[in-house]
């Protein structure tokens, strides 16, 4: 496997975090649902929120709003049979004076007779029957010390005529304890019929995903000795976010759905390398090796509710070979991912589904410094990792985006003009490969690298890249081009499938000239003399010159950008 020379590289990617996190504060049901979707038992407004109830929401949102939108969480408590009942104290904090907690003990002080009057009329009912209970939920710093919402399931009450208090003996009991919830945060839809479908409610919460490659340069150790590498990417990485939402349901306290859904904002993926190479590979060989883990705070609603742990895993690829020769290589790639894209993770019955995850493909020209002959693709991946903890049941899921560029190198001689309207009998023909690949993965918590289901979202490759040719001087009568040799001897680790490319097997000597995808005209573009490194050197004694302050570009006349669009269409077929 390949690694990176230098030995800073994991203590300093520690350093490096998004500052981001999202902590959920609690608000009342009036805050969020409007009033005429409210629970209500009767008329009378007021007391109306003094009734038990069989089923209640609770809501959470984050301060201020992300991408024009607030996000929001909803838990929505079930409770079956008719021993148990739910009442929030938000519903009627207005005709609350006074409350006092213990682990064991609620007492709740009425400010008005007519109210006291209600709640013993209603509440009386748990005294009535065994095991009749009542969950009482206590907003943040209502009993004085609970930092977050905590439920009371009582078995008692007793009031106090004299102070219009109501004293409720139980105990304090945690979230994961109901059997019959529904959580749904960010922008899940729900297709149910229930109150919270009707309420429309889409807002989102979102990821960021605008990080550039942590490490714009490096040299690698390959497995082989023939192969030598040293990139440099100054403007590589991703951009955009992404909206998340997240959604379980339990019955009888086995969960019976569970999803994560992802949605583009602004995405698209930059990979612009330049590359020196010495190789003598007559096989081929690809590798794959991670740079590091950003961590990108969490996403938290207290009490036990809810912590998703999200992270960023950029990892570096390369597929080379058969290649014959020493160069620099310069090549890119932007892909773009429409907002319209959407994507959700079946995390119980494990499954991935996707939708719209069309991308527009920007390619610029491949520019040679040197004759090089053989193929050659370089990516990077961006993962987004989310390990979410949900009332005490965990999962992983994933979303990587992968994209690649490269070319294929083809050493032609002829007698006559090797590329047409040139003098050169000596060219190269240059084959350019871009594209993306995204995928999608689901795992136990407890076995995040055993992947439960991984599915291919898309793989779009810009396969109607026109090829093109360079010439060289030469005496093409005197100097034949090599051909390559039989079958690969060089050994090819395990690694990931890299994307297909076009078999390439030729070689030629190695010399100097600079070569972009268009075509120069014969009056300028430079002869180089030919090389004296002898033909059967594997490759010259100094590796090619890689700076990391970007090279000279092309003038327009010479080196432009393709914009292409690539859609990606049903049953997995490209519609270009």
């Amino acid at each position: 496997m390949a690694r990176f020379l230098q030995g800073w590289l994991g203590v300093s990617f520690i350093l490096f975090q998004i500052s981001f996190a999202l902590v959920f504060d609690e608000v009342p049901a009036s805050d969020v649902v409007p009033s005429n979707l409210q629970t209500r038992a009767s008329d009378d407004v007021d007391l109306s929120m003094l009734e038990l109830l069989k089923r209640d929401s609770f809501y959470w949102t984050v301060p201020g709003t992300q991408n024009g939108h607030r996000a929001l969480a909803n838990l929505t408590i079930d409770l079956p049979g008719d021993d148990e009942t739910v009442i929030s104290l938000d519903r009627f904090k207005h005709l609350v004076g006074s409350v006092e907690c213990t682990n064991k003990t609620m007492t709740v002080g009425l400010q008005s007779q007519k109210a006291f009057d209600h709640v013993k009329r209603v509440w009386k009912w748990l005294n009535e029957g065994e095991p009749h209970k009542i969950i009482v939920v206590a907003g943040a710093g209502e009993c004085g010390w609970n930092p977050s919402r905590i439920p009371f399931s009582a078995s008692k009450v007793r009031f106090n005529d004299a102070d219009n208090t109501a004293n409720l003996v139980g105990k304090t009991i945690e979230w994961k304890e109901f059997q019959n919830y529904e959580l749904t945060v960010g922008n899940y839809q729900p297709v149910s019929t229930s109150a919270l479908a009707q309420r429309d409610v889409d807002e989102d919460m979102t990821l960021p995903f605008d990080i550039p490659l942590p490490f714009s340069s490096g040299s690698l150790q390959t497995p082989v000795d023939n192969l030598k590498l040293t990139w440099y990417c100054g403007d590589c990485g991703t951009k955009g976010s992404f909206d998340l939402g997240f959604h379980i349901e339990t019955k009888l306290g086995i969960p019976t759905d569970a999803s994560i859904s992802l949605s583009p904002n602004g995405v698209s993926t930059v990979l612009n390398p330049r590359i020196a190479i010495q190789s003598d590979l007559t096989g081929d060989i690809d590798d794959e090796w991670p740079i590091g883990t950003i961590p990108i705070g969490g996403i938290t609603i207290p009490g036990g509710i809810l912590d998703v742990g999200p992270e960023i895993i950029f990892s570096l690829g390369y597929s080379v070979g058969p290649l014959q020769g020493s160069a620099g290589i310069q090549t890119g790639v932007t892909v773009t991912i429409p907002d319209e894209a959407e994507l959700e993770i079946g995390l119980l019955d494990p499954d991935v589904s996707s939708d719209g995850w069309d991308a527009e493909v920007e390619t610029e020209d491949v520019i040679l410094d040197a004759r090089l002959t053989g193929d050659a693709l370089v990516y990077f991946k961006a993962a987004i990792g989310l390990s979410a903890k949900a009332l005490g049941l965990g999962f992983q899921a994933g979303l990587n985006l992968k994209p690649y560029a490269g070319a294929g190198f083809i050493a032609q001689a002829t007698t006559d003009e090797v590329c047409e309207g040139t003098d050169y009998q000596y060219g190269i023909k240059v084959f350019p490969k871009a594209g993306i690949s995204l995928n999608a993965d689901v795992a136990k918590a407890s076995e995040p690298e055993d992947p439960l289901a991984e599915a291919v979202i898309a793989s779009i490759t810009a396969s109607n890249l026109p090829t093109f040719c360079t010439g060289f001087g030469g005496d093409a009568s005197s100097t034949p081009v090599p051909s390559s040799s039989g079958p690969a001897t060089t050994p090819t680790p395990t690694s990931s499938p890299r994307p297909s490319s076009t078999p390439l097997s030729s070689s030629i000597p190695t010399s100097s000239s600079h070569i972009s995808s268009s075509r120069l005209p014969p009056s300028s573009t430079p002869r180089p003399s030919p090389s004296s490194t002898p033909a059967s050197s594997p490759y010259p004694s100094s590796t090619p010159s890689l700076s990391p302050s970007p090279s000279p570009s092309p003038s327009p006349s010479t080196s432009k950008t393709r914009r292409q669009h690539f859609r990606h269409g049903a049953h997995g077929r490209r519609v270009y």
